[in-house]
């Protein structure tokens, strides 16, 4: 019951933060050329402490988690050093700031790959970098270090520490450093804020991952948090995440011009505009995403799933030529995911792209999604750019999806290209040359038209036909789209520490190529990840 309310109250919270973040983001981003210094860094203020709440309705959520045994492990190989070095490249800006000496050190190869669930880490080694510049004064020192412990105990331990030269813990705080929500007990000292939550955290997590978090202190000398984890060496990861090739459509044509990705076209004559159903049961939020899409969309709001499958089920002329829905998923009556099942499965709408934006954050409520297939899936506070290019791709492919299923078979097409056959067949050789993509891209071979087609057994420009019946996209579409689903999944997962080696592991040709297509197809710079 514990687990299930703070579940909710966090749906709850981060609605409204949603409510604070995305308008000023909105505001920044279109007026903030035009403010006054004064204006704009108070904005900005705002939106910063707007996001720190957000992370603060995260802890609590994960400690709720861990408190009612619900946390599970999601470890995956992990290049650990590139992996630790973008989480401390992140405070460098901070650092600076107060003139601390703020270095890395690692002993351990560059491309060692050990199994950690990385948001967990990713919480741990955040935690304890920010802690330490809140508490080194100026001209102070703060350390990040990884390395190997072997000597300690029958099999060897990661050793991730962080060491400053702070003012330090008090000897009658330090046995109670890692008990929630402890604020130090000797009188004169500034709290620096806080709420207890982060160490508490940190330790818990440590333990989950079946490691163990201690410091070492003395008053007026500094400190040094040691994280240790079980070393298990890993061969790197294979594959980039779900991705579906029909659900996820089309990049542009014709990679070799660089052109970005397809957007909606001008509205005129030739052009309505786009329609999108929005379901949304908090009126606040129904209207924030109507204010946000009114420049470019016609918005038809539902209350709820159920109002909205009523519109749906009856055909109703309001939603006729709708060409996307955007929903919540907690909402009473009918819930996203039923909404979702029932979308997918109604003969006329199952092809209508959906996207859920939602405080469910997740991951088995993510890949819940994916699989009943969802086409995105954005989270709550969310960036009001983000949604616009990804609502903006979506249609664009649903229009082009459409226009080609309205057009008549080629009579030269074979019989096992027309979009009537099964789809299992089509399934299975969309699989196939998706496995084909893949493979390229994790063995860094030159990913092309002859290779892929080579590998499903067919000419070049058989390929192509067939590529296009089943998914609307020419071949170098489809590759530009493999090559930026990988680099979402390296950006979400934060394996790399610069785009340039997002760029080459993705199969860019350069970095600035990547950031351009990139943006415009997912509404984020890829250093927005890495920042």
């Amino acid at each position: 019951m514990k687990s299930r309310f703070f579940t909710n109250i966090s749906h709850e919270l981060r609605t409204p933060v949603t409510l604070v973040t995305a308008p000023l983001e909105n505001l920044i981003r279109k007026y903030g050329p035009f403010l006054n210094n004064g204006i704009g860094s108070s904005l900005k203020l705002v939106l910063k402490n707007g996001r720190k709440l957000a992370r603060l309705v995260e802890e609590l959520l994960e400690l709720s988690r861990l408190e009612a045994q619900k946390a599970s492990l999601k470890e995956q190989p992990t290049p650990l050093v590139p992996f630790c070095r973008q989480l401390f490249s992140a405070y460098h800006s901070g650092a600076a700031l107060k003139a601390i000496d703020y270095s890395f050190h690692s002993d351990l190869p560059e491309g060692a790959h050990f199994r950690v669930d990385r948001n967990r880490l990713e919480k741990i080694i955040n935690n304890l970098l920010s802690n330490a510049l809140k508490f080194t004064s100026k001209e102070g020192s703060v350390q990040l270090t990884v390395s190997i412990q072997e000597e300690d105990g029958p099999t060897p331990q990661l050793l991730i520490t962080v060491t400053d030269t702070g003012r330090g813990i008090p000897p009658e705080d330090l046995p109670h450093i890692f008990d929630r929500y402890f604020q130090t007990r000797r009188e004169g000292i500034a709290t620096e804020g806080g709420t207890g939550i982060g160490l508490a955290l940190s330790k818990e997590l440590a333990q989950l991952m079946n490691g163990s978090l201690s410091v070492e202190s003395e008053w007026g000398q500094g400190a040094r948090f040691c994280l240790r984890l079980p070393a298990r060496e890993a061969s790197p990861e294979k594959g980039m995440g779900p991705f579906d090739p029909v659900a996820e459509l089309p990049a542009p044509d014709g990679q070799q011009a660089e052109s970005p990705a397809i957007t909606v076209p001008d509205n005129d004559d030739e052009s309505p505009r786009p329609k999108v159903l929005i379901v949304e049961d908090n009126r606040d939020m129904q209207q924030l995403l109507k204010q946000l899409l009114a420049g470019e969309y016609d918005c038809i709001l539902a209350n709820h799933g159920a109002e909205a499958w009523a519109l749906l089920e009856a055909e109703n002329t309001a939603v006729e030529d709708i060409e996307l829905i955007l929903s919540d998923v907690m909402m009473p009556e009918m819930d996203g995911y039923t909404l979702l099942e029932k979308i997918k499965g109604h003969p006329r709408w199952q092809k209508l792209p959906v996207i859920m934006l939602t405080a469910r954050a997740a991951e088995e409520d993510k890949l819940h999604a994916l699989r009943m297939g969802v086409d995105d899936y954005l989270l709550k506070p969310f960036s009001p750019e983000e949604l616009i290019a990804r609502l903006t791709n979506l249609i664009g492919n649903y229009r082009v999806r459409k226009q080609l299923q309205q057009q008549p078979v080629p009579s030269k097409m074979a019989p096992d290209v027309t979009l009537e056959d099964a789809p299992s067949a089509d399934s299975t050789w969309l699989k196939e040359v998706q496995d084909a993509a893949r493979d390229a891209l994790e063995k860094e071979i030159k990913l092309t038209t002859a290779y892929l087609s080579g590998k499903v057994f067919l000419s070049d420009r058989q390929f192509a036909r067939k590529l296009k019946a089943l998914t609307g996209l020419t071949p170098n579409s489809y590759i530009l789209e493999v090559k930026l689903q990988k680099a979402r999944h390296l950006l979400e997962n934060k394996i790399y520490a610069t785009t340039t080696e997002v760029a080459r592991a993705s199969g860019f040709g350069s970095a600035s190529y990547l950031a351009k297509v990139y943006q415009v197809h997912f509404g984020k710079k890829p250093g927005d990840y890495l920042s």
